[in-house]
């Protein structure tokens, strides 16, 4: 039997978001009746800053750039990011094999359309305590080696006193891989990679079949129901 939810993570792009970048109504009712249930709701991306997709008041906080910061409401509850020197570093590595980069602040570096061999050789390069992904299409990200997606989460449920297996996070892409198999219960996207798959505990339907809002109807809403009618 599923543990009582308290907090509810996903993904944006692939995941609360449809292909064409818009949350479906039935999606968005699902994420406001959890808080009025007193679920906190949050989202994380690997989007910076300027993320403005989706409002940021539907939410209790929120992750961004892939767990560089962590925010419960507006308040900054983890941030790993890295120094002027290290980027300019990084920039000039990628520079010297003509690789476009993308600064985004102190949080990450954006690596648009990479290849393979320069994926290889940019690691190659890197501090020890930075890393490089490659996300769907070919898109890089470099960032701090602990500003990833679960380590921004544990922070938030540290900060709401939150255990993770009362944690479902949802996710399709290789950056929800460790948020997927950390979370007490990671749901995959119908949509998702083989990899996020794996890690999950059980898949849902696909972004543009509202899967995030038919998993919480069946096993959220579906369970309150269930308690009123026994008691």
């Amino acid at each position: 039997m599923m543990k009582p939810i308290k907090m509810i993570v996903t993904d944006l792009d692939g995941t609360l978001l449809r292909e064409d970048k818009t949350v479906s109504e039935r999606n968005r009712l699902a994420l406001l009746r959890c808080r009025e249930l007193g679920i906190k709701v949050f989202f994380a991306t690997g989007r910076s800053y300027r993320t403005k997709v989706v409002p940021q008041d539907w939410f209790d906080g929120y992750v961004r750039s892939n767990g560089a910061y962590a925010y419960a409401g507006e308040t900054v509850v983890y941030r790993r990011t890295f120094s002027d020197e290290t980027m300019r570093y990084i920039l000039d590595v990628c520079n010297q094999r003509c690789i476009t980069t993308k600064p985004r602040l102190d949080e990450q570096i954006h690596l648009p359309d990479i290849k393979p061999i320069d994926a290889e050789y940019v690691n190659s390069k890197l501090p020890a305590d930075l890393y490089l992904i490659v996300l769907k299409e070919g898109f890089g990200q470099i960032m701090h080696k602990e500003a990833t997606k679960v380590k921004a989460i544990e922070a938030l449920a540290r900060y709401w006193g939150i255990n993770k297996t009362e944690i479902v996070a949802f996710g399709d892409d290789l950056n929800d891989i460790d948020m997927l198999s950390w979370a007490g219960n990671g749901v995959a996207m119908g949509n998702a990679l083989d990899e996020a798959i794996t890690a999950a505990d059980e898949i849902c339907l696909n972004n543009e079949e509202d899967g995030i809002a038919v998993w919480i109807e069946q096993n959220v809403f579906s369970s309150l129901q269930d308690v009123v009618s026994s008691s």
